[in-house]
């Protein structure tokens, strides 16, 4: 019996707005992402849908209260993003309200972002399926309320990418149902 794999899986990050272009040269085979404008090209299929959310230590001074925007935004905040510079997904619905937030640490993982906040008065926003899973580990956080003025949505669509060329490659076929069936099984 042959133990390997019969498919080999690497996730990597990619740069946000070269997605079309990495996808169309089979640079990579399938993406996961929220929702954004695509050409006809681009076929796609909806994962979930994702609120944002915000941990703070569990004695930050604006964790007792309702924050509104102005206090959300004059707060220290950590980043979580996996290149040097550009935005994250948090941000880029940030900048399409016009709003910028005072970033004091930018890191890639989300246990690095969380153990900061739990020592600083960082504030760590992200989806709220991501910090009530991290919130496990980080006894010394808690969850808290979006300003109500911020003006978010209150969910966004998380979808699943891919070319048009590789709608019948049985292999990448098979990559699409396998994270669709996780998706499904996370949200039951």
């Amino acid at each position: 019996m042959d133990s390997a794999a019969p498919y080999e899986v690497s996730i990597s990050h990619y740069a946000l707005g070269k997605l079309e272009p990495s996808l169309a040269t089979g640079k990579i085979d399938v993406a996961i992402q929220f929702e954004f404008p695509h050409s006809s090209q681009i076929r796609s299929v909806l994962l979930s849908r994702e609120a944002l959310g915000i941990i703070a230590r569990q004695d930050h001074p604006l964790a007792e209260c309702d924050m509104d925007l102005d206090a959300y935004l004059s707060q220290y905040h950590v980043l979580v993003a996996p290149y040097e510079r550009g935005a994250n997904l948090v941000d880029m619905e940030f900048q399409r309200l016009g709003l910028e937030r005072r970033i004091a640490l930018r890191c890639q993982d989300y246990w690095t972002a969380c153990k900061t906040v739990e020592t600083t008065d960082f504030l760590l926003t992200a989806t709220r399926s991501t910090l009530t899973r991290m919130l496990g580990s980080f006894p010394g956080n808690r969850l808290i309320k979006l300003p109500a003025d911020l003006h978010t949505p209150e969910a966004m669509n998380i979808c699943l990418y891919w070319h048009e060329s590789a709608e019948t490659d049985p292999d990448i076929r098979w990559l699409r149902d396998a994270l669709r069936s996780i998706f499904e099984a996370n949200s039951r």
